[in-house]
């Protein structure tokens, strides 16, 4: 292994490293590249409780990531005159809820929305939101009144218009 002395920013020549160096600070080239791209570690030398010197590696601190090209989803949505996916999925939330609400009251879809299980349990803690729970935060958070939002959604063109859509549409 070879190392070299820094002081003051500087680097000296590359020399072997021994058990004998007992100060200053290098940094090793484990496969002799460059060393601005192999240095990893710094050595220091330190002074043990017991009064002998030692050498200890520390990893010098990585100077901070600036992503100056990086560009937000929310940006690019904007740009492209497009909707954010949360909305997109509100809002294919609400055009399937007013498909089954048009169905029969035979048909499975209808029957599994509004019915609930007769035995069993939910998980505790917090259970994982069913469909029925996230169509209702969806009608809140679109303003639709949630307690009465079967009449509008079984008049398809009622149901269409650009007022029952998340916002952002």
């Amino acid at each position: 292994m070879t190392g070299g002395l820094v002081a003051k920013n500087t680097i000296s020549d590359f020399f072997p490293i021994t058990t004998g160096l007992k100060q200053g600070c290098f940094f090793p080239l484990p496969w002799g590249h460059d060393p601005q791209a192999s240095r990893h570690c710094l050595w220091y030398p330190t002074l043990l409780p017991n009064g002998q010197r030692s050498l200890q590696h520390r990893t010098p601190p990585r100077p901070p990531t600036h992503h100056p090209d990086l560009i937000s989803i929310e940006s690019v949505l904007a740009r492209a005159s497009l909707p954010s996916i949360e909305s997109a999925v509100a809002l294919h939330r609400l055009r399937w809820a007013g498909h089954v609400i048009r169905m029969s009251t035979a048909r499975l879809p209808r029957q599994i929305l509004f019915n609930q299980l007769e035995s069993g349990t939910r998980s505790g803690g917090a259970p994982k939101r069913r469909f029925c729970d996230q169509l209702k935060a969806t009608l809140l958070r679109c303003g639709i009144d949630h307690a009465n939002w079967e009449t509008p959604a079984e008049d398809c063109t009622e149901w269409s218009l650009p007022g029952n859509r998340p916002h952002g549409e």
